[in-house]
């Protein structure tokens, strides 16, 4: 059995009615101790074995009651104190244990038909705060997080997700750019370029080569529209700058140089008046042309060049790749660094959150690596019995 539909046979209204007095508070108690573990990503421990084992004896074989009261306020106790620690909002009475069971059984059930659960800071906002689960303020109700039974309550920022992907591509790309680099170092003459051309391990590179230049030139941009896209639905769900906007147009139809035109120029000044920015927006400009090239690919004639528009498919410039590349992580961050604290949805890249090697000092031209893993992040940083 999938350990979702346990879960919620466990908790079902079913075994809840089974229940009454102390004896429900106590069932519901021990239900929201599992929750708390599953929210910190600790679902696959002993700790939450004992948990389950304790509902499991519960309905074999229930406290006497001459015992009952004792043994709930054992784990009211117990539960309460993690609650409190674990930034849940108070009061923990009997309003909030059936919120907490509610909620649990939609993720849950989600889960179930959809495989994975996402829900909106506002439907978990009456019982837990997860602006201090972060230590961060730019968090709002319309905000995505996932749940799962396989780690902690992630917010998914659509723009963090592509930037993983662009890691993951570039990481690749270095090692199939070794291969190359090391085949190429046996070349004394003619006949040798004739031998390593000709090889087909390093055709097979070659062609890798090309399609990952190709593809971290579409994540790179895609990575930059995903942010300014979002960015634009934390600003216009934000009252208090929807006012001073006027965004006649659909927001999923408007361009990303559009809402940098018509939406952060107008409302920062300081954005619009800084030469970084001017400087980095005009070369972004230039690599979605590059990118629209590579999307859009066709064999019609450039009206402006008269040459083949299948040449931007063939000029690999490992040069302006990693320009571009550097270029979307700095026009991101320093569009961040210039906006309103409430706004910096940035924070994954903050040096605060992440290791220095993480997302925080990231530099394309030393042609090193990225790594995957943050170690500062929830799951390596709480430790085995508190959150």
């Amino acid at each position: 059995m999938k350990d979702e539909i346990f879960l919620l046979d466990l908790i079902s209204h079913r075994r809840l009615k089974k229940t009454s007095g102390t004896y429900k508070k106590l069932y519901k108690y021990a239900i929201c101790g599992i929750f708390i573990n599953i929210i910190y990503g600790k679902h696959y421990t002993d700790m939450q074995c004992d948990n389950i084992r304790f509902l499991i004896s519960f309905l074999k074989s229930p406290p006497k009651k001459t015992d009952v009261d004792l043994v709930f306020k054992i784990i009211s106790t117990n539960v309460n104190s993690s609650l409190e620690n674990s930034h849940f909002k108070k009061p923990y009475d009997n309003i909030f244990l059936g919120n907490v069971i509610t909620f649990l059984r939609c993720r849950l059930k989600e889960i179930d038909n959809n495989e994975i659960s996402l829900f909106q800071i506002k439907e978990i906002s009456q019982i837990f705060d997860v602006n201090k689960y972060y230590g961060i303020s730019c968090l709002t109700d319309h905000h995505w997080v996932q749940f799962s039974l396989d780690q902690p309550i992630t917010v998914t920022f659509p723009e963090y997700i592509l930037f993983n992907d662009l890691k993951v591509q570039w990481n690749y790309y270095l090692d199939v750019r070794t291969n190359l680099s090391n085949s190429q170092t046996d070349i004394k003459d003619m006949q040798d370029k004739y031998e390593y051309l000709k090889d087909n391990q390093n055709r097979h590179d070659s062609y890798s080569l090309g399609a990952l230049h190709r593809t971290l030139i579409i994540l790179c941009v895609s990575f930059v529209e995903a942010y300014l896209y979002d960015l634009l639905l934390s600003i216009t769900e934000n009252l208090s700058y929807n006012e001073n906007i006027n965004l006649d147009m659909n927001k999923r139809k408007i361009q990303d140089k559009e809402i940098v035109d018509r939406v952060l120029f107008k409302l920062f000044p300081n954005i619009k008046n800084d030469a970084k920015i001017g400087e980095l927006f005009t070369k972004y400009k230039e690599v979605i042309n590059i990118r629209d090239r590579y999307i859009h690919a066709s064999a019609f004639i450039d009206p402006s060049s008269k040459e083949s528009e299948l040449k931007p498919l063939l000029k690999l410039n490992e040069k302006s790749l990693v320009e571009s590349l550097q270029l979307s992580v700095d026009f991101v961050k320093k569009i961040n660094e210039l906006l309103p604290e409430e706004l910096k949805i940035l924070y994954w890249m903050d040096s605060n959150k992440t290791d220095e090697n993480y997302n925080t000092a990231i530099n394309f031209n030393n042609f090193s690596k990225l790594t995957l893993i943050n170690s500062k992040s929830h799951f390596n940083q709480r430790d085995y019995y508190n959150p």
